[in-house]
């Protein structure tokens, strides 16, 4: 359960930098774009770095413990990240997993009631650490500015039910009505990185993967949606030079690394 933004740090895969429009125009993604998927911390917008994860877990342990103490708190939390972990193969929904850690640790009678309290809580928790996220207000004029025949999805790490995705996405003056459809713990079976994950964003959109453009900010994380042929586009503010990461191996499609400039270089010729 990540909670804040990691640094982008290239591949080891050839490079290449891309230093005009006239290169950018020469290496035009052949199939066009339809959909641009975005991530949504470190992207869309700002929620912090490591304080802010410090800051959650010291919230969970606080609001839970007072509840069952605090060593059943952290082992729920533990318990909860487990059972999330990227790559287990799972027949339920994150929710319904998680949900179900829930209601077992605080002996409540049902998944709806558990559902309703999880929440209640997490919000309230939430809502006090609301001071480390904030608007990433470039990247809400690029999403503003998108062509309309672009179809847009937000692709969050599915850790959170949606009324917590949208009240996290209010911290970030985003919009949640902007998005055709966001990933969230009842609809989703895995997390970021694996390409499971990336696939069920294909299926979802009902696409080419090489049709679909994913936009983040972390290379582990979003890099692995070119795993399923989709293009990506990773953000790094400290870029000087738009760089392009060649599909290569597994990798199935190209990955560019560049700022906020960049990306706005990137976006207009590419959607043209």
């Amino acid at each position: 359960m990540s909670h804040g933004s990691g640094q982008a740090a290239a591949p080891a895969d050839k490079k290449q930098s891309l230093s005009s429009d006239g290169e950018l125009q020469k290496l035009r993604i052949m199939s066009s774009v339809k959909a641009i998927t975005f991530d949504l911390d470190g992207t869309l917008m700002h929620s912090g770095n490591w304080t802010t994860s410090s800051a959650f877990v010291f919230g969970f342990v606080r609001a839970y413990g007072a509840r069952i103490g605090n060593r059943k708190a952290l082992t729920l939390l533990k318990r909860i990240n487990r059972t999330l972990r990227p790559g287990l193969k799972a027949e339920e929904t994150n929710e319904i997993r998680v949900l179900k850690i829930f209601m077992e640790e605080l002996s409540l009678p049902s998944l709806e009631e558990t559902s309703s309290d999880a929440i209640r809580t997490l919000g309230a928790l939430f809502h006090k650490i609301k001071r480390h996220f904030r608007p990433e207000k470039e990247m809400r004029l690029i999403l503003d500015s998108l062509p309309a025949h672009i179809r847009v999805a937000l692709a969050t790490n599915p850790a959170w039910a949606r009324p917590l995705v949208e009240i996290r996405m209010s911290f970030g003056s985003v919009d949640p009505s902007r998005f055709e459809f966001i990933t969230t713990a009842e609809n989703s079976y895995t997390l970021k990185p694996d390409p499971l994950y990336y696939a069920g964003l294909v299926q979802k959109l009902d696409l080419k993967a090489d049709e679909i453009l994913h936009i983040g900010n972390e290379v582990e994380n979003d890099g692995n949606a070119r795993l399923v042929g989709i293009k990506t586009f990773i953000l790094d503010k400290k870029a000087r030079r738009l760089t392009r990461i060649p599909a290569s191996g597994v990798y199935l499609a190209p990955l560019w690394l560049g700022s906020i400039d960049h990306l706005k270089g990137f976006l207009k010729s590419e959607l043209a």
